[in-house]
């Protein structure tokens, strides 16, 4: 692999750091970090507000391929869940089964095109129902990675 690291940042508002004062998010902070412990790093923060699974699961594939050519140490972090979870017309915006199924999709499209990945969870809201369907789902996606050799973080 080359040094030169570029890393794509995939998922819904809290990887693009909404509600964040200083607009970097967790994302920002973690380039940042990386960059000051000595690693250069070209990151790509690609989180849309509001998107779930299966939006993300739409455009990754085409907004990752353009800031990833074959010649870099290529990476991809995906966090998303938290918009699946959330209740709207007496439901979840997406079943847990499909959030799961499009999570594996993407992970399976990664190992594809020979990019490795790593996986945060769904971070917990202010809404103790919803942070119960979103536990559940960490779960599940906690299984699809070890399934797939990927690794996995729990937030």
């Amino acid at each position: 692999m080359s040094c030169d690291l570029r890393v794509c940042f995939i998922g819904d508002s809290f990887v693009a750091g909404v509600g964040d004062p200083d607009h970097l998010g967790w994302v920002g902070r973690l380039a940042a970090r990386t960059e000051r412990e000595g690693q250069p790093v070209t990151a790509y923060n690609l989180g849309v507000r509001r998107q779930t699974s299966a939006d993300v699961l739409v455009r990754w594939h085409a907004e990752c391929s353009q800031r990833l050519p074959a010649a870099v140490d290529a990476r991809v972090v995906v966090s998303l869940g938290d918009n699946d979870t959330t209740h709207e017309d007496g439901g979840p915006r997406v079943r847990p089964t499909d959030s799961v199924a499009h999570l594996g999709a993407l992970l399976r499209g990664a190992a594809a095109a020979g990019w490795a990945a790593f996986v945060v969870g769904p971070p917990p809201v202010s809404d103790t129902a919803q942070n119960q369907r979103t536990a559940a789902l960490n779960s599940a996606f906690a299984d699809v990675c070890h399934a797939a050799g990927v690794r996995y973080v729990g937030v």
